[in-house]
């Protein structure tokens, strides 16, 4: 099977559970779920996320899936045990502080993925942040609810629907995190090293991670070593 996406992410993803399906098992089974609600990506969430709800099989569970940049997924609101983090932060900042408990293995794995996401920033990967958060039946219904006045509104429904996704949006049990290398199509640093050698000035507007702009600003020579 061949993954298509309209980013990098959205392909390896699909690969990723294609190849599941394959290798995991020695006759690969089908599942169905059944998608319930699309909260679409904005610009002030910084994220997007689908209600779905698991085959039968699998006990028919409602639950959230959503992904987005670390800086609106590891926050607090958003993220069990984003006040943990930051609190063990501050400590391991401090002159004589250490790092949270040991025994504490969701701070540790919280920690671990802002390690990870540092590294991958720095090598000039697109990285993104993916949590979960399993629903009752009855909070389901109740935000379905909002969610089909929300859409069906005449007058600002984006807001309306901005404010459904953040109502559920929240409580997110963080599973893991993707880093995706996106190409440069040929031509591109020799192109914009030849626009800069003709005086035209180049300005960089990005939403990727500090470390992630700077790596891509001088892969596609943007940037030069002569800058500070």
């Amino acid at each position: 099977l061949a993954a298509e996406g309209a980013s990098p992410d959205k392909v390896s993803k699909y690969s990723c559970a294609d190849a599941k399906s394959v290798y995991d098992e020695a006759s690969p089974r089908r599942e169905t779920w059944q998608i319930l609600a699309v909260n679409k990506f904005d610009s002030n969430r910084k994220r997007m996320s689908v209600l779905v709800r698991s085959p039968p099989e699998l006990g028919s569970i409602p639950m959230l899936l959503c992904k987005g940049a670390d800086s609106s997924m590891l926050i607090e609101g958003v993220c069990e045990g984003a006040d943990a983090v930051e609190g063990a932060i501050e400590k391991a900042n401090s002159e004589d502080g250490e790092p949270g408990s040991a025994d504490d293995c969701e701070l540790n794995a919280l920690l671990g993925i802002q390690a990870h996401l540092g590294e991958f920033a720095s090598e000039g990967l697109r990285t993104l942040v993916l949590g979960v958060r399993m629903l009752t039946e009855e909070s389901t219904n109740k935000w379905l609810e909002e969610f089909k006045s929300a859409s069906t509104s005449i007058e600002k429904r984006d807001d309306k629907l901005t404010q459904v996704a953040l109502d559920i949006e929240r409580n997110l049990h963080i599973v893991g995190a993707t880093a995706i290398e996106d190409r440069l199509q040929d031509g591109v640093p020799e192109t914009i090293a030849n626009l800069e050698r003709a005086g035209i000035k180049l300005w960089v507007l990005t939403g990727d991670k500090r470390e992630t702009a700077i790596e891509i600003g001088y892969s596609t020579k943007v940037f030069t070593p002569k800058m500070h």
